[in-house]
C-alpha cells in the first residue's frame, strides 16, 4: 500500500501593492529625504488661490 501526499502548493511571487515608484517616494518621504507640506499648509494655500478669505 502507498500514501500518496498531497502536492505543496507553490506560491508565486506576490506583487507589490505599490509600484516601484511609489515605492521609492515613500522611501524618500519616511526618511526625510523630500521636503513635503503638512495638510493645513496645502488647505490654507488653496484657500488663498481660490480667494476663499476675501468673501
Amino acid at each position: 500500500m502507498q500514501i500518496a501526499l498531497p502536492n505543496t502548493p507553490t506560491f508565486e511571487k506576490k506583487e507589490s501593492f505599490y509600484s516601484e515608484d511609489e515605492l521609492y517616494l515613500l522611501h524618500q518621504l519616511e526618511n526625510d529625504l523630500v521636503k513635503s507640506k503638512s495638510h493645513d499648509d496645502v488647505m490654507e494655500n488653496l484657500r488663498q488661490v481660490l480667494k476663499l478669505d476675501e468673501v
